[in-house]
């Protein structure tokens, strides 16, 4: 059985900014070292391959460099984990961003997973590259466990596909998901390339997302309350 540890970057001088931050890069504030400083001890308390993967922007490398285990983990770099790229809003404090590109806002905030920000990509697009690398880590290491540091919408595109919502980034757990994706977030998985994954917890409250699609099989709860972490595992049944 092969099991992920999936866990997001830390806190940004972009993200205190108000920031679009995308594929641009920003560094990590001190607010956002520390809590990935102190998952290091928890990621070292696990079985995992000597391989840690990280997306190459600054701040989830430099994430990474926290999290990785002296003497057993080496970083390796992967684009496909990168955020979605946001094109022209990249870098664009995002309450001006609906002033200055009223067209292109309008069309964003339609909600359409095939609309494509100008020089960027659309949320089909992102999907599909997240899918992508996430299967090719699985299948590299396929009955080991394995480290990857990322982003909250890269997390969060993901666990919508995991919960078999639309993609859209008007689906009613949107808000929900960002809420519940906090810095340095880990999150469990196995099998995530095959077998039609469910969600178990997210965080400490996933358990509000089952209640909002209580029809969801895919989702078995465990009850689980410890701080950060979601396991994922395959469907039973």
């Amino acid at each position: 059985m092969t099991t992920r540890y999936l866990i997001r970057h830390g806190e940004t001088e972009f993200n205190t900014r108000g920031i679009y931050q995308g594929q641009a890069d920003g560094p990590l504030t001190p607010a956002g070292e520390a809590p990935a400083r102190a998952l290091a001890s928890r990621i070292a308390g696990f079985d995992t391959a000597n391989s840690l993967y990280s997306s190459d922007l600054t701040r989830a490398y430099r994430t990474a460099e926290f999290v990785a285990t002296p003497n057993h983990h080496q970083i390796v770099t992967d684009p496909g984990l990168r955020e979605r790229n946001h094109g022209i809003f990249q870098g664009k404090v995002k309450q001006e961003v609906s002033t200055q590109y009223p067209d292109v806002w309008a069309k964003y905030q339609s909600g359409d997973p095939d609309y494509a920000i100008p020089e960027g990509e659309s949320l089909r697009q992102f999907l599909d590259r997240t899918c992508e690398v996430m299967t090719r880590i699985a299948d590299a290491h396929e009955g080991e466990g394995v480290t990857a540091v990322s982003h909250g919408g890269t997390l969060g595109v993901f666990a919508k596909h995991v919960l078999g919502l639309e993609t859209s980034m008007n689906t009613p757990t949107s808000e929900s998901l960002r809420q519940r994706v906090p810095w340095q977030t880990m999150a469990t998985g196995e099998h995530w390339s095959t077998k039609h994954p469910g969600i178990r917890a997210v965080n400490d409250r996933l358990v509000d997302l089952i209640r909002a699609h209580p029809s969801r099989k895919r989702v078995n709860w465990a009850g689980r309350r410890v701080q950060g972490l979601a396991w994922i595992c395959p469907r039973r049944g």
